[in-house]
């Protein structure tokens, strides 16, 4: 039997025909473009070979370039496509980009493609870590930044997106859902290019996977591929986590170090942080080091005495870095340290004595990164192809890790790193550029120090960062409206916005890097947010897997913050995975061993709203469950082969926090409030002679909380602890909550 998708060359066409299941067929082809049009209509077929199951169509044109274009199948329902061109012309042709996947109707290509393209669903993961993560109806028209700083800080540092319905160009990967089933497409070995996906529905559907050569010239008897790009269909599956999987592979993804979990100075102090601050925070926080499982203590913003000049300390902090980290380690901690690598003020030292080291516009001048008005203002994009430079990098970076003890740096701003702009050494691709520094960054820590990216594209960092921001700034208000407004996008700081690319990128986790959700905020004192609110980002932060970090003022956290924190810390290692109830993403599944499910579920809406939890969703075999808020503890029986599950009406912006059981006669523990993840849990055993129900449940420090037992069909249940002490038991019909304390 001929496997889906086999490629086969048509001479009649010049397309590879793919045979898709259901009797559709579907025509790619290829195209190169330079600086005066493209070459796929005038390029002559020469040769074409086939290998297994994969087809090589060999070309040549006119003006001098010839080339291959590959296309494979890999396995089921993944195919590759790879094309390279050669200069055999004797002068410089400038590229602009490679295109080894074209679907579009005047060349035949989409004829077995059937529906209403302007009605399909397109999942974008985004350029870099800020930029958002959105699904959206290929007809639509995407918001765009209503100012240029915005396009550079994120969403796109030199493209300009046209505002038409219907015509799209996304960074890196496409993933395109449709009645069919769908398909993405997406880089996978870049070769040094920046990779965009452009779709376009607005009279019928085409699609182009380019390679970015950004006008470069190819030297004569040189060549140039575009990089391999995957074709993945998967029904069933989730395409964009099979992408990031590959894509790790290919690129050496470090994945294996456990993430960490921390204290951060950010978002309680921003840039006014202290030495003194430092200190109260690792006083109050080293008694609960254990309990919490916090290893790392990082140092954000604020230590330095300008941004760029990141060996100099500020007023603030009179002993310097290199003392405090010093006290970081003598508490037990691993020290880390916040700095934008590849920007400066023009206030700071480093742009005083070295001018020239920056990026320049058309006009000679220093090429903007952006704004922030933590620092006053704009600053500049250094140019990382500059010796100056990177030697500069090399010294700065060695002191940090080698002479100051530092093992975790959190790298910032790095997309300046990608912007274009005149360089030293203009030979580089923009991507090139961006990877050399952050690769020099990587060399000179070493692989025992763990690096954080931030505001990092995503596709160049894989294989050289530990940990990856994967949303906007969170802060301590759940969104500013006007705000988002103003920019363009929802991709200003908010806890709203974070939250729900932390579930849109959650597919990225452990594949190409660990998750940064970014912190946990759970205090009452200068917060805007509602309990609801912080419950739903301790939640999704807590449970999502990856880093975890706190930042909240931990000398001054409230009494009963401090427990909700002790709720969700320390983190579960049960895996998660993303699925959707409503048209964006929010529903977060944990597997636990055997049966057990743990489903958070959020209320994007501004009004009370009830999940209905299927047995699909929650990945249960349909039949009858109990399962318990752990949040609020309310119970719920349902049947699930009748019928969805339905809660109790969600607060707006709030979250359910369901653990799931299956429920026979035989009682079972459904849910605890003691760790919200039920991390604590190791087992449990019904005795039936005794009708003793035996939990076995630890935990480091000492915390206080609730069991919900469903008896089944017992009318008399005993609960014993084995690594705690049940307090007190109330019965309910066929539940039973008994009041316990762990330590």
């Amino acid at each position: 039997m001929t496997p889906p998708y086999r490629p086969r060359f048509d001479p009649a066409t010049g397309l590879c025909l793919v045979d898709v299941p259901g009797g559709h067929l579907v025509g790619l082809g290829w195209e190169v473009r330079l600086a005066h049009g493209g070459l796929a209509a005038t390029a002559r077929v020469v040769d074409v070979t086939t290998d297994g199951d994969g087809t090589t169509v060999r070309w040549e044109s006119e003006g001098g370039l010839g080339g291959a274009w590959h296309v494979a199948l890999v396995a089921p329902y993944e195919l590759t496509v790879r094309l390279e061109v050669t200069n055999h012309s004797d002068r410089a042709v400038p590229l602009t980009a490679l295109e080894p996947f074209v679907l579009e109707p005047r060349r035949g290509g989409v004829a077995g493609l059937t529906g209403a393209p302007a009605t399909w669903q397109v999942v974008d993961p985004g350029f870099q870590s800020w930029s958002p993560a959105r699904t959206f109806p290929l007809g639509a028209r995407r918001p765009a930044p209503r100012a240029g700083m915005v396009r550079t800080m994120a969403v796109h540092p030199w493209r300009v997106d046209p505002r038409r319905a219907g015509l799209h160009t996304l960074d890196w990967a496409a993933d395109v859902q449709t009645p069919w089933g769908g398909f993405l497409v997406g880089v996978l070995e870049p070769n040094g290019m920046h990779a965009e996906i452009v779709l376009d529905a607005r009279t019928s559907f085409s699609m182009r996977a380019r390679s970015c050569a950004e006008g470069l010239p190819l030297p004569p008897g040189e060549s140039r591929s575009s990089g391999t790009f995957l074709v993945l269909r998967e029904p069933g599956r989730n395409r964009l986590a099979t992408w990031a999987a590959r894509l790790g592979t290919a690129l050496g993804a470090r994945t294996t170090a456990p993430a960490p979990v921390g204290w951060c100075s950010w978002y309680d102090y921003y840039t006014r942080v202290t030495e003194a601050d430092v200190d109260a925070n690792l006083a109050a926080l080293a008694p609960l080091r254990e309990a919490l499982g916090v290893t790392l203590f990082q140092v954000d913003d604020g230590y330095q005495a300008d941004l760029g000049d990141w060996l100099l300390p500020r007023a603030t902090f009179p002993s310097g870095m290199k003392a405090v980290a010093a006290r970081i380690r003598q508490a037990g901690f691993t020290p880390g340290l916040w700095l934008a690598p590849f920007v400066a003020r023009p206030t700071s030292q480093v742009a005083k004595a070295h001018p020239d080291w920056f990026l320049t516009t058309a006009g000679g001048r220093r090429r903007s990164a952006g704004v922030n008005p933590w620092w006053g203002g704009s600053f500049h994009a250094l140019d990382l192809t500059h010796p100056g430079v990177r030697a500069w990098l090399r010294e700065t970076i060695g002191t940090l890790v080698h002479d100051w003890g530092l093992a975790f740096l959190k790298i910032d701003f790095i997309y300046a790193g990608m912007l274009d702009g005149g360089r030293h050494d203009p030979s580089k691709t923009t991507y090139e550029t961006y990877r050399s520094g952050v690769a020099l960054i990587r060399e000179v820590a070493g692989d025992e120090a763990a690096i954080l990216g931030c505001g990092a594209p995503l596709v160049p960092s894989v294989g050289l960062v530990d940990v990856m921001r994967i949303g906007p700034d969170v802060a301590e208000y759940w969104r500013r409206p006007l705000v988002d407004w103003l920019t363009g996008l929802e991709s200003t700081p908010g806890a709203r916005q974070s939250l729900k690319d932390v579930l849109s990128r959650h597919a990225l986790h452990e594949r190409l890097w660990q998750n940064d959700p970014d912190c946990l905020l759970v205090r009452k004192r200068n917060s805007k947010l509602s309990l609801d609110e912080v419950r739903t980002l301790a939640t999704i932060v807590g449970l999502s897997g990856g880093m975890r970090m706190i930042s909240d003022d931990v000398s001054r956290l409230e009494p009963d913050r401090l427990a909700l924190l002790q709720k969700v810390l320390p983190p579960p290692s049960w895996p998660a995975r993303v699925a959707r109830v409503g048209a964006e993403p929010d529903l977060l599944v944990l597997t636990l061993p055997g049966d057990r499910r743990v489903v958070a579920w959020v209320n994007w809406s501004e009004k009370p709203e009830a999940l209905r939890l299927t047995a699909a969703k929650a990945d249960l075999p349909a039949g009858p469950v109990a399962a318990v808020d752990a949040w609020t503890g309310a119970t719920y029986e349902a049947d699930l082969a009748a019928g969805p599950l339905v809660t109790e009406p969600i607060p707006a912006h709030g979250v359910a926090l369901l653990h799931l059981v299956p429920i026979g006669a035989t009682p079972r523990l459904v849910s605890g409030d003691v760790h919200v993840g039920l991390a604590e849990l190791k087992g449990e055993a019904w005795d039936e002679s005794t009708g003793t129900l035996t939990l076995d449940v630890a935990l480091p420090g000492t915390r206080d909380g609730s069991y919900w037992v469903h008896t089944g069909a017992h009318a008399e249940v005993s609960v014993v602890l084995k690594g705690g002490t049940a307090r007190g038991t109330d019965r309910d019909g066929r539940w039973v909550r008994t009041e316990s304390s762990l330590g």
